[in-house]
């Protein structure tokens, strides 16, 4: 029987958890979350476009930084009018491991996947389940809020996602509310957009108030000339 596998709910679940607790917003169509923890351990959560996200970690070898490995995901959403049944599944599309890269499952331009490897999608969704048993056991979040010797990296990119949202010239009321944007003025006062700034205000209050001993780059923008950092360094007593 020719079956596409879906990604185990453990994993989904742990992926979610972590991005909540580091006020990653998954329902925007760009976005991206780098945590790292010491020289090793390290995760990438990144929104590729609205129903497609990639999870990754990196290694070196040889000089040059590799996904150990990185496996992008359809989401889809089914029975969306039906609050019982709702559910979302994510859909294994490609695995990358070191050099090689191997396409699992195709889709057509409406996201609707055409044509599947039935074996790979179970070996990647068996591999998931193990996978999210070591991502638990990494400790990215600790109940709900970052945890200790983490470092994080947060940022938002445009719809095109050829450049980061903050930009240097944009008219914020022009902007779709759906997509958070931040902009400095002339005296580099920050402003953006409603979704932009509550996004910049949820993500500095949740690393704010988690009480552990992590470093947190809460937000780096970077533009063209200019660049946006808010960075907690140090334990809650204010020592760096």
């Amino acid at each position: 029987m020719n079956v596409l596998y879906s990604t185990p709910e453990h994993f989904t679940f742990e992926i979610e958890a972590i991005a909540k607790a580091y006020a990653l917003d998954l329902e925007s169509p760009r976005a991206y979350l780098r945590l790292t923890k010491g020289d090793k351990e390290n995760l990438t959560i990144q929104k590729l476009d609205v129903e497609r996200i990639e999870v990754a970690c990196y290694h070196s070898q040889g000089g040059e930084i590799l996904p150990n490995p990185s496996i992008e995901f359809l989401i889809e959403e089914f029975d969306e009018d039906d609050e019982e049944n709702h559910h979302i599944s994510w859909t294994p599309l490609k695995v990358s491991q070191d050099y090689q890269t191997r396409q699992i499952a195709w889709v057509e331009r409406n996201n609707f996947v055409a044509e599947f490897d039935s074996p790979a999608t179970k070996e990647v969704a068996d591999f998931c389940l193990e996978w999210a048993k070591e991502i638990e056991k990494q400790q990215w979040q600790v109940d709900g809020k970052p945890a200790p010797g983490v470092t994080a990296t947060i940022r938002y990119f445009d719809a095109m996602g050829s450049l980061p949202i903050l930009k240097k010239k944009v008219d914020v009321e022009e902007v779709s509310e759906d997509s958070p944007v931040l902009d400095f003025d002339l005296n580099y006062c920050i402003k953006g957009n409603r979704t932009g700034l509550l996004a910049l205000i949820d993500a500095a209050a949740m690393a704010l108030a988690a009480q552990s001993e992590s470093t947190s780059s809460v937000f780096d923008f970077q533009a063209d000339k200019h660049s946006l950092q808010i960075s907690l360094c140090g334990d809650n007593n204010g020592r760096s």
